[in-house]
């Protein structure tokens, strides 16, 4: 009993700032909606969320960052995976670009914006906004930075598959893109799932980047979520930004859940295959 005790006194710090840094903020974001606002306290009920969801630069920019969760998340996956079948076999020769890959994910926001301004100089941001692809840029830097990590995840996938699996495909006469459709791509599925989990959650936290590069207040098509709850904060309008808070985690919430009971459910599914196989 002594030593559990010594236990749970280690988990106290831990715990602390858990409390400190997240549930007890957390708890007065959800206060701080339900109230008419921060000097009268006076009690508001859902009538914040109804402002909140009939407002039209709430709702795009909601439909904006949904939008570029939509199209991200796949493209930065997908190149991700690529990367990593071709580099999964050369581990040894090309360590340095694996390792090339991760420094983005280890280089500061503002660092990495310096360059891509020198990469994307105010002329061409003009003539990308006024071609309709004021996103592009974004697009690109959240791929670059965000590839290396997932890399590196589906190579720990890919590693973790038993050799004898394809050694019995290859007497089987199995091609390699058989290999790879019938073998690499079920196995490494839960794998997957938490590379696109992760990814759409970093999708999420894009702002730093958009507000580094197009300011507080950028074009209406890329008008985020996170520029929104920004823009209320400055404005001091801390009960229609706690009620979006709210309803970005919910969403954000819902999103990791799926994901988790998705990943939950194939990783059943694939284990009661092989265990039938």
């Amino acid at each position: 009993m002594k030593l559990k005790g010594k236990y749970i006194l280690l988990l106290i710090p831990g715990l602390a700032g858990v409390m400190i840094f997240y549930v007890i903020p957390f708890l007065a974001s959800v206060y701080y909606s339900l109230v008419e606002n921060t000097f009268s306290n006076k009690f508001a009920g859902i009538s914040n969320y109804i402002s909140i969801l009939s407002n039209r630069y709430f709702r795009l920019a909601l439909a904006n960052t949904l939008e570029f969760t939509a199209v991200a998340v796949p493209v930065t996956v997908f190149v991700s995976f690529i990367i990593a079948l071709l580099l999964v076999s050369r581990v040894k020769k090309f360590l340095a670009v694996r390792m090339a890959f991760i420094v983005p994910v280890l280089l500061p926001s503002a660092a990495v914006i310096f360059f891509w301004q020198m990469i994307f100089p105010e002329s061409v941001f003009s003539g990308i906004v006024t071609g309709g692809l004021v996103w592009l840029p974004v697009y690109l830097l959240f791929i670059w930075k965000n590839t290396g990590l997932n890399m590196i995840l589906f190579i720990a996938a890919f590693a973790a598959i038993p050799a004898d699996i394809y050694e019995a495909a290859a007497l089987d006469g199995a091609s390699a893109l058989k290999k790879h459709i019938y073998i690499t791509a079920p196995l490494v599925m839960p794998a997957a799932l938490f590379v696109i989990m992760l990814t759409t959650v970093n999708s999420f936290r894009i702002f730093k980047e958009i507000y580094l590069l197009y300011g507080s207040y950028p074009a209406e098509s890329m008008y985020t979520l996170q520029n929104y709850m920004n823009n209320h904060f400055l404005k001091m309008n801390y009960q229609n930004l706690a009620a979006a808070a709210i309803i970005f985690f919910l969403i954000v919430y819902a999103i990791v859940a799926a994901g988790l009971g998705t990943g939950s459910l194939l990783e059943k599914r694939i284990g009661k295959g092989m265990r039938d196989g």
